[in-house]
């Protein structure tokens, strides 16, 4: 263990190997961070110059139609499942994938109260102490993800993406934009304008000066797991706990604030989101099958929730179940009148290890 992880030891409950997304960062009410960058036309460009045959962050976002495309993702919305299940599930999800036995899939999903430490978090970034993090109920998670330290808990929306980026994909800062783009496509459907900042250390949406949503990634021989977090409606004060995302002084905010109260439920935002990844990824959406095996008695977790056995819930004045869409056609533009078509309901399983991904713009 690195020594600045030694620290934690003794407040750690959760020891995994691998871990997940990082969430969004920062604490209600905590502002004076860094003033919102103007975004450039297209979005913006964060950090160093993109190395040859790498896609700049922020440019237009083009569907491929490479051999990867069409390809079966399967999805499902999960409930609130332990950090420590939700680490098993995309391991053994990814191994499968790579053996050439399993299929790719987008876990989404809430956690109880955890705070998750990536490859750079720091020992002063966690400012509670072993009382305070008894006293809330929150656990201590450390993580192979990129980034430092986050908060996930109910009322935030976490992704963890298994997907296969070879044989056309196989750009990280790519992969994180397009991450970027599903989560600001998302937020556009509930009227919440948001962008990408420059910087390393920004990466993630911003809305309004203040952090939405925050993506910690880890590849494997370019086989995906962890992903993002999206704060829909969490307790915005248990970030108090922490410096997230190493950004001191930084604000948090989520859909329920920048709606003045009005929070979607969580399996809703899902729904949408996943319909906006498959687009952006050019992927064809399936739902777990009734019965999978493998998925009753997912370790911490009673059972899969009804959403995932009969598929996404319906939008509010929308009859019946949603319907399963085609092959993805092109991606619509954020702010396009009309709703998406909502896909159904989730399964999961190496290039050498990219554990530097904060500098490669994957950082939480």
């Amino acid at each position: 263990m690195a020594p600045h992880r030694e620290k934690w030891r003794g407040l750690s409950t959760v020891d995994a190997a691998a871990s997940g997304a990082s969430g969004g960062s920062g604490a209600s009410g905590r502002t004076g961070g860094p003033p919102a960058a103007a975004p450039l036309p297209g979005e913006v460009q964060r950090g160093a110059a993109p190395a040859a045959g790498e896609t700049p962050r922020g440019a237009p976002r083009a569907v491929s139609r490479g051999p990867g495309a069409g390809r079966e993702l399967r999805w499902g919305f999960l409930g609130r499942v332990r950090y420590a299940a939700a680490v098993a599930l995309q391991e053994r999800l990814r191994d499968e994938l790579r053996r050439g036995a399993g299929t790719e899939h987008l876990l989404l999903l809430e956690h109880p109260h955890v705070y998750t430490l990536g490859r750079n978090a720091a020992a002063d970034d966690v400012l509670a102490s072993a009382e305070w993090l008894a006293r809330h109920g929150v656990e201590v998670a450390e993580s192979d993800r990129g980034g430092q330290v986050t908060y996930h808990g109910p009322g935030q929306l976490v992704g963890y993406p298994i997907v296969d980026l070879n044989p056309d994909r196989r750009d990280v800062r790519r992969y994180v934009g397009d991450l970027e783009e599903v989560l600001i496509r998302t937020l556009a459907d509930y009227g919440v304008a948001a962008e990408v900042r420059p910087g390393t250390a920004f990466v993630g949406v911003w809305s309004g000066g203040e952090k939405i949503a925050a993506i910690g990634v880890h590849l494997s021989r370019w086989i995906t797991t962890h992903g993002f977090a999206l704060n829909v409606s969490p307790d915005l004060s248990l970030y108090d706990g922490i410096v997230p995302c190493g950004l001191r002084g930084a604000g948090v905010t989520s859909i329920e604030h920048r709606r003045q109260g009005a929070a979607p439920p969580v399996a809703e935002v899902a729904a949408r989101l996943a319909n906006h990844f498959a687009a952006v990824f050019d992927r064809r959406l399936a739902a777990i099958p009734p019965g999978a095996p493998g998925w009753q008695g997912l370790p911490g977790t009673p059972g899969l929730p009804e959403q995932i056995r009969t598929g996404a819930p319906p939008l509010p004045g929308q009859a019946g179940p949603p319907e399963l869409p085609g092959p993805a056609g092109p991606p619509e533009v954020p702010g396009m009148a009309g709703a998406p078509d909502l896909p159904a309901g989730p399964a999961v399983a190496e290039m050498p290890d990219l554990q530097a991904l904060p500098a490669r713009g994957a950082s939480a």
